[in-house]
């Protein structure tokens, strides 16, 4: 699962399985890691592997856009990553952090 926004007690989130959810890990890990530090990459590899979730809900402004941009990036060179990102960009497009480029 993918968790975009938490608001009025509940979480605005896209149901994925490990797999998708995997895929769209890897197309932020490396932009948010060097943002964020390897206490968020080592949390957010932790529930990743445990509970197959990637939580976006907590990043800032600046952290969402770049998820954003690494996520189009990533579905315009990775089919499944196409499929993911047609599915989860009105979601991220309906947040509030989100920011037109």
């Amino acid at each position: 699962m993918i968790f975009i926004n938490f608001k009025n007690g509940e979480f605005t989130s896209i149901d994925t399985d490990k797999r998708f959810t995997r895929i769209a890990f890897n197309a932020v890990v490396e932009p948010l890691s060097k943002r964020l530090g390897s206490d968020w990459l080592s949390a957010a590899q932790a529930e990743l592997d445990g509970m197959g979730n990637l939580d976006l809900s907590e990043l800032s402004r600046d952290d969402f856009t770049i998820v954003c941009r690494a996520l189009e990036k990533s579905a315009k060179t990775n089919q499944e990553m196409s499929v993911l990102f047609d599915e989860i960009a009105p979601l991220l497009r309906a947040d509030s952090r989100f920011q037109v480029a």
